[in-house]
């Protein structure tokens, strides 16, 4: 809401629950795929660890015939495999 100084209580509220819920989503987001990568590597990841050398790494997204291709830096290759591979068992739902 541009005017914050006028908000309501109700209003105040409802962008609190909107804040909460995305940071409760994004979390979420972070746990699942640490649990992968703790699983394939036999080490503990923290969310700053997972945040700084998983999600930090530079990719391109490659778009041609209908398909997307990611290509990653060599050195982050290890570390993302098995989060595809583990995208790869889910069942896609069409909507």
């Amino acid at each position: 809401s541009p005017s914050r100084g006028t908000a309501t209580e109700d209003e105040v509220f409802a962008r609190n629950e909107a804040w909460l819920l995305l940071h409760l989503l994004a979390y979420e987001a972070m746990h699942a795929l640490r649990v992968p990568l703790e699983e394939t590597s036999g080490q503990g990841f923290s969310l700053k660890r997972l945040r700084e050398q998983v999600l930090k790494t530079a990719a391109r997204l490659l778009v041609h015939a209908r398909q997307i291709k990611v290509v990653l830096e060599q050195t982050a290759v290890r570390l993302w495999q098995p989060l595809f591979q583990r995208l790869d068992r889910l069942r896609w739902v069409g909507g």
